[in-house]
């Protein structure tokens, strides 16, 4: 864990989380500052992550690849250095493979999570804890609210009902552990094609090629993006979410039958 700190890209994955939930959270402060105080949003309708919000689907594209340039290319940076040898002689392959897996794991996981619980709690000190900007001020913004939130297949309607602030709080536990599933997928990969660009890049592509084969199938819900973020008006299918984790797992655990076979070849 002290390597994944210490990582350059660990950083510049954090930096552009910041700048993005401060920028997103100035944004919303300077459209809002005129507005009646019965017009103001709510901390969770003023966040960044979430369907009716306009960056969302740029966040979600860079999505992967945010993930993945944290700590993924370590042990290829290892490698390259002529460390990696000497580390598997001292720690043992197991306790090697663990601890990194363990590293790559939160090296996806916290950047994702840190941007948008910076982004929330921002909202939280600035805009009113409830509001009635969603529920009737306005017919429009009303009935698009409502329209989503009624519909059957809204996920984890009951949760949202009893507390959107628990309901986006899972979503960003969703969302980093799909981030840190990415960057496990992507570290154990790079044993396989020694490149760094290649690391960084594979599940962009693995995800935006399924995106390119979903466009002549629309019906399958089998973007693992459109499940990662709250009030989304696309309506995943829990069946679809289901697929596309069990697809995720497989490929960020199952190369773990071959990658400690390549470890000794290291020796």
């Amino acid at each position: 864990m002290r390597l994944l700190v210490r990582s350059p890209g660990f950083w510049v994955a954090m930096a552009f989380g910041v700048l993005y939930a401060v920028g997103y959270f100035v944004a919303m402060c300077l459209r809002n500052i005129h507005l009646d105080a019965i017009a103001q949003p709510t901390p969770y309708s003023a966040y960044s992550t979430h369907g009716l919000s306009f960056t969302t689907p740029y966040f979600m594209y860079l999505f992967p690849i945010l993930a993945c340039i944290s700590f993924s290319d370590s042990s290829l940076y290892e490698r390259n250095n002529h460390l990696l040898a000497p580390l598997l002689g001292k720690m043992g392959i197991g306790r090697y493979y663990r601890s990194k897996l363990v590293a790559v794991f939160c090296g996806g996981f916290l950047p994702i999570f840190a941007t948008q619980a910076l982004n929330m709690g921002l909202c939280l000190i600035a805009f009113p804890l409830n509001g009635t900007q969603r529920y009737g001020w306005d017919l429009f913004q009303d009935y698009t609210y409502w329209y989503n939130v009624s519909d059957p297949h809204f996920f984890f309607q009951h949760l949202y009902l009893y507390s959107p602030y628990l309901y986006y709080l899972l979503y960003m536990l969703l969302s980093a552990l799909v981030a840190g599933l990415f960057a496990v997928a992507a570290w154990q990969f790079s044993f396989f094609v020694r490149n760094r660009i290649f690391t960084y890049t594979i599940m962009f592509l693995v995800v935006q090629g399924i995106e390119y084969l979903l466009i002549l199938t629309p019906d399958w819900p089998l973007n693992i993006l459109s499940y990662l973020y709250g009030m989304n008006p696309t309506v995943p299918t829990p069946g679809g979410f289901a697929i596309c984790m069990a697809f995720y797992l497989a490929l960020a655990f199952l190369p773990a039958l071959i990658v400690p076979k390549k470890l000794r070849n290291c020796l």
